[in-house]
């Protein structure tokens, strides 16, 4: 099942894809709207796809089994790192008070870190395209364009009074 939300927003994102659909022309002149439905027709695109992966029931299951599938690889990768000692960190609780806390250091220079920090820099970016705030990110740049895209059709308008 879907929310009323996730509808909603599919159903406007199609309007504004037909509205923009895409240029057979690209052109990267700021004074012109040519070719300009290419970025904003992409940028709505991406948009919708990553609404389904985040509010439809059933992709949004699917896209956390495959990120908790993700931090147990990166996990398991940690826990066989070799340390090179533990030292103990500050720790701030909840309560303001201060605790110490055990931390693992790790060779860094081994072939099996460097595999680790890999996987867990592709872990991070892979959250981060499927995230909340990376639909935040491409609606901020396709509000951006739309808006360059009118004040071009404005500024045509006047001109021709």
């Amino acid at each position: 099942m879907r929310n009323s939300k996730h509808l909603s927003a599919k159903e406007n994102g199609l309007l504004l894809m037909l509205y923009f659909g895409p240029d057979s022309q690209s052109n990267e002149d700021n004074a012109s709207n040519s070719g300009k439905n290419n970025e904003i027709y992409k940028l709505i695109s991406e948009s919708l796809n990553l609404v389904e992966k985040l509010y439809s029931k059933e992709n949004n299951k699917e896209l956390k089994d495959e990120i908790n599938s993700r931090i147990e690889y990166v996990e398991i990768l940690q826990d066989n790192l070799p340390s090179l000692r533990t030292e103990e960190r500050e720790v701030l609780n909840d309560d303001g008070s201060l605790s110490l806390l055990p931390v693992e250091i790790y060779d860094e220079s081994t072939p099996q870190y460097l595999a680790y920090l890999k996987e867990k820099n592709q872990l991070d970016r892979f959250i981060y395209e499927n995230s909340p705030q990376k639909l935040e990110s491409l609606l901020d740049k396709l509000t951006d364009e739309i808006r360059t895209y009118l004040k071009i059709e404005w500024d045509v308008a006047k001109k021709r009074k």
